[in-house]
């Protein structure tokens, strides 16, 4: 399946959001509150945790019914198992052995298919410092790195201290694990825990999209992946042991150095932006999330910086800010000729209103007018006969509609009709007195009649007014 490049960059910047939100609340977020927080949907949210999770990003505890998430740093598990060296054991969530290597087999004189299954406290390591061994490994499990004194035992009885490291780990179905890594203690060097100890793991990260750099209190890299070395256009022997510092302006540098300053063990996350300029002369975005190291005493003893180029993230913010402002400008502009429509359409209305008053009250006028009222066409049809009409000519209403007028006005034949017609067309009126009105029961109806012509929607209309003559 082919992604398209606009999804990629899209889901990167969500996951990198969701990362910024989680550095800020290191006891945890709800998918909810995630989702409130960085502005995308609670079920795209979880989806990206169960990514997260699986990567080893994120991990989560309940407070009642509610899962909470939190960042942490596990490694994959099974690239823990290709690249180690070192007496290795893999340990699940219920510290039983899943893995191990050919190191620790030969290390405790124990076949493999012995050592797999069996609980932690079954195998022949032991750790004598920091209290009970089962709660060193559930902080594991729980992503705290651990860096303790141990004893290992080899079959035939002889013994070897050792330093233990307990490294967060996650297996491919999501789930967390530790990674027990034995060094012995006849190959430690005293001040070089942090290069030795993590070196065979750190090389994972070298194929990492993010940059990877650990470095001591005062800047000094004791580890660099491959991923910034080509970024910085150096090489790890290069950066080794030379101070972390990126050539940054001296605003930022200050921005950085107080970051760094603000965490603390109670808040050892957090995240940063910043321009650099890169080996080949080109500025760009970067963003850091750095993650302060404190030795059990709360002293610092370095720090793990993650970062990413975050340049064409920020041009298309830049582009989405230009282009929020044209949306908005359009839109005022827009609003401005909507009212404006607005206000026209309202005084339609009210005109409409108006008209609408006064067609009713003529029309209230004409059904209730003492003389008979009549609306004739051009043919000589009556369209409109009131109430005083249908009463004298004795005809309902309906009978009256669409007949002749000559029907009921036998004077008015079709030729007289359309020469009356021609002289109404100049605003005249023509009177006729004592004119026979024929009622349905056919009764003559002596009537004073006046014909004037009316121009009504583009029709011409005839309007005859009668009543009743004297005699």
């Amino acid at each position: 399946m082919v992604v398209s490049p606009n999804l990629m960059e899209r889901y990167q910047d969500d996951i990198a959001r969701i990362k910024v939100a989680l550095a800020d609340h290191p006891k945890g977020m709800s998918i909810t509150d995630i989702a409130k927080k960085v502005g995308i949907h609670r079920n795209s949210v979880a989806k990206y945790m169960d990514i997260l999770h699986i990567q080893g990003a994120v991990d989560e505890y309940k407070v009642g019914t509610s899962k909470l998430y939190f960042l942490t740093s596990r490694l994959p598990a099974r690239a823990v198992q290709k690249v180690c060296t070192r007496p290795l054991l893999i340990i699940d969530k219920n510290a039983v052995i899943t893995d191990t290597n050919k190191s620790f087999t030969d290390l405790v004189g124990i076949p493999r298919d012995r050592i797999l299954g069996l609980a932690f406290d079954s195998v022949p390591v032991k750790i004598i410092e920091a209290g009970n061994g089962i709660q060193v490994i559930r902080a594991a499990l729980r992503g705290t790195e651990q860096h303790v004194v141990g004893r290992v035992t080899h079959s035939a009885g002889h013994q070897h201290a050792a330093t233990l490291l307990l490294e967060p780990v996650v297996f491919e179905n999501g789930k967390p694990g530790a990674a027990l890594i034995i060094e012995e203690h006849e190959f430690h060097v005293p001040g070089t825990e942090t290069a030795t100890a993590f070196s065979d793991i750190l090389n994972l990260l070298d194929e990492e999209m993010e940059y990877v750099i650990r470095h001591t209190p005062d800047g000094i890299i004791r580890f660099v992946n491959g991923t910034y070395c080509r970024a910085a256009g150096k090489t790890k022997e290069e950066l080794m042991n030379q101070p972390f510092k990126p050539l940054v302006s001296a605003e930022d540098a200050n921005r950085i150095q107080k970051f760094r300053v603000s965490l603390t063990p109670e808040n050892p996350v957090g995240t940063i932006e910043f321009r650099a300029v890169m080996a080949d002369g080109e500025i760009r975005w970067q963003r850091w999330t750095d993650r302060a190291l404190f030795d059990e005493k709360g002293v610092l003893i370095g720090y793990q910086s993650c970062g990413m180029d975050i340049t064409e993230l920020m041009i298309l913010k830049h582009d989405l800010l230009k282009s929020q402002e044209l949306l908005d400008d359009a839109i005022q502009k827009r609003t401005v000729e909507l009212r404006e429509i607005n206000r026209q359409l309202y005084a339609e209305i009210s005109d409409r209103d108006k008209t609408a008053q006064h067609y009713l009250l003529m029309q209230f006028i004409m059904e209730n007018a003492f003389d008979m009222v009549f609306w004739v066409n051009k043919n000589g049809r009556v369209q409109y006969a009131n109430k005083r009409a249908c009463e004298l000519l004795k005809y309902p209403m309906h009978e009256l509609q669409n007949i002749p007028f000559s029907a009921i006005l036998p004077n008015y034949g079709s030729d007289l009709w359309k020469e009356q017609l021609n002289r109404t067309k100049n605003n005249q009126s023509i009177r006729g007195s004592n004119v026979v009105m024929i009622s349905k029961t056919r009764e003559e109806i002596p009537v004073d009649i006046v014909v004037r012509q009316l121009i009504y929607h583009g029709d011409e209309i005839v309007c005859c007014f009668t009543g009743l003559s004297p005699e």
